[in-house]
């Protein structure tokens, strides 16, 4: 006789990285929830403090974002800058992203009051007059001083805000990121999908805030920028053409220990011309005219560590 054994269910294999992916984003979000406890508790100048010796830590370890920043800085100031000043401008960008990520832990304790504390608005009307006039508002901005706490105190203040990012390639890390951006009240957009919902929400008379200052090496046009061609998304000047918004360049400036301005410039007027294609490159020459301004008076609050020239033209070879 064959006695038939039946098992009521499927037994699988345990998944060995599977478990070994559970562990480590467990660890990732303790690690989170720690420092974000611990930055809470600290006061401006200590916030400060603590960034810097974060940003120097990094400097000295970090020899390749080192280099990429030395070699940017060459290629856009040449000789005009001895390797003195090129040493003291690595080591502020260094010091300026260890502030930020410090800041940026900070943001989900962050108030309105605190945040006004913190920050001195610039030509705020300028936005106000844009919003009042019923245009949505494309807030054009760069890794420049604290990029993250101005889309989080735009949030706080009542603004509806939508912030345009990419994806972290690690999913466990973009998960906690996206966390503590939208605990201001930040809606964050993925770049991937977001291009309907930008548009509605310009169409509702809101603001959707862009990084627009780094290498793009798919759909991008180029401009120049410190006289050298710069592959650029051209996804402000496409939106302001199609929807009518408004172009305001924004940046967070840092200005002291845990003070921060926030600078609005005035709208950029749109190139319309009926050439859409020239159009586009033409306004997207002007945001980063006004980009390149602002770097050159302060190098050290830029990221230069981002390879900003790694896409060429066709035919061109690498700079890096």
């Amino acid at each position: 006789m064959v006695v038939r054994i039946i098992v009521p269910f499927r037994v699988r294999s345990y998944d060995i990285s599977n478990g070994r992916r559970l562990m480590k984003a467990a660890l990732l979000e303790r690690i989170a929830a720690a420092l974000k406890w611990i930055c809470a508790r600290l006061s401006p100048a200590s916030s400060a403090r603590l960034g810097i010796v974060l940003g120097d830590i990094a400097r000295l370890l970090d020899k390749r974002r080192r280099e990429v920043a030395r070699r940017n800085l060459r290629m856009a100031f040449g000789n005009a800058k001895s390797e003195e000043e090129i040493n003291q401008i690595i080591r502020g960008v260094f010091r300026n992203i260890g502030q930020t990520a410090v800041e940026f832990l900070q943001i989900p304790t962050l108030t309105l009051d605190k945040a006004q504390a913190m920050i001195t608005p610039d030509h705020r009307e300028r936005l106000d007059e844009c919003l009042r006039a019923g245009r949505g508002v494309v807030l054009v901005a760069s890794h420049f001083g604290n990029w993250e706490l101005m889309a989080a105190a735009g949030a706080l203040a009542g603004y509806k805000i939508s912030a345009v990012a990419r994806p972290l390639d690690d999913p466990v890390l973009d998960k906690i990121v996206g966390k503590i951006r939208e605990s201001s009240g930040l809606e964050v957009l993925s770049r991937r999908t977001s291009a309907l919902a930008v548009v509605r929400r310009l169409k509702r008379d809101g603001i959707v805030g862009i990084l627009a200052d780094q290498n793009t090496r798919k759909q991008n046009i180029f401009v120049d920028f410190f006289g050298i061609k710069a592959a650029t998304t051209p996804g402000p000047a496409l939106l302001a053409l199609r929807t009518g918004a408004a172009l305001v360049p924004a940046f967070m400036m840092r200005d002291g220990p845990g003070k921060h301005r926030l600078i609005l410039e005035e709208p950029i007027p749109v190139v319309r011309t009926g050439n859409e294609e020239a159009d586009i490159i033409a306004t997207t020459q002007k945001c980063v005219d006004v980009l390149e301004r602002y770097v050159r008076q302060y190098p050290s609050q830029w990221l230069w560590v981002h390879r900003r020239w790694r896409t060429r033209p066709r035919g061109e070879k690498p700079l890096y």
